[in-house]
């Protein structure tokens, strides 16, 4: 799924502002009603660690990974110690 049409500074803008917010996305659901409802009963982001969450508790190698459209070790010298 992606998102278009959306001012992405103006996102960072209220986020910094107002901090993370609950929110949904649906291609099926387009009732705003039940959109908001899920959003309602979805839990509060105040307090949530979502760090540990998503963070491996394992170390991953990445060596394998030398050369791709977002990684260009070749040519960059920021990549080229690693």
């Amino acid at each position: 799924m992606a998102i278009q049409g959306i001012d992405t500074r103006m996102l960072t803008r209220m986020i910094r502002t107002d901090g993370a917010m609950r929110g949904v996305l649906s291609t099926v659901d387009l009732d705003d009603a039940s959109l908001m409802g899920k959003v309602a009963a979805s839990p509060k982001m105040d307090g949530l660690k979502l760090a540990s969450v998503v963070t491996s508790k394992h170390k991953q190698n990445r060596d394998h990974l030398t050369e791709s459209r977002f990684c260009r070790r070749s040519g960059n010298p920021l990549m080229a110690n690693r």
